[in-house]
């Protein structure tokens, strides 16, 4: 899973700072069991290693579903993604890889990421490839 943060709009509003919010999502995500790391490019990323016992669904679903659920994450989520080799829907696997962005289905159907975006800012998203990479 790969998380970025609008920095911009964090510090704009002013209520939090965004390595405050980074480090929050960083020390959280651990405690539910995914090893986490930041690139160069400001993401965070996060993934379960703990194959050989059971696959890493139940980490990540968890994960998932707690960060669509916090109301200044979906205000200040830029870019949310996932990346796995393994899922459990084999027919949506592509060469054993399975990409989905998160961000574009929280937008149809989540209002905390819709808050503060206007009706165009939503329609206009364009989902971002992540079998191409994170790159900007």
């Amino acid at each position: 899973m790969r998380i970025k943060l609008n920095k911009e709009l964090i510090e704009k509003d002013g209520e939090y700072t965004h390595d405050e919010l980074f480090i929050y999502l960083q020390d959280t995500i651990e405690t539910m069991g995914a090893e986490t790391w930041e690139d160069e490019y400001g993401y965070l990323h996060c993934d379960v290693y703990d194959w050989l016992y059971h696959p890493p669904c139940d980490e990540m679903a968890q994960i998932y579903h707690w960060l669509r659920t916090i109301d200044w994450f979906g205000k200040y989520c830029e870019r949310w993604g996932l990346i796995s080799e393994y899922d459990i829907e084999h027919d949506k696997m592509s060469e054993g890889l399975y990409f989905e962005d998160l961000l574009a289905t929280e937008l149809t159907c989540n209002p905390l990421f819709r808050r503060g975006k206007t009706k165009e800012e939503v329609a206009n998203y364009k989902p971002v490839d992540y079998s191409k990479g994170i790159f900007e």
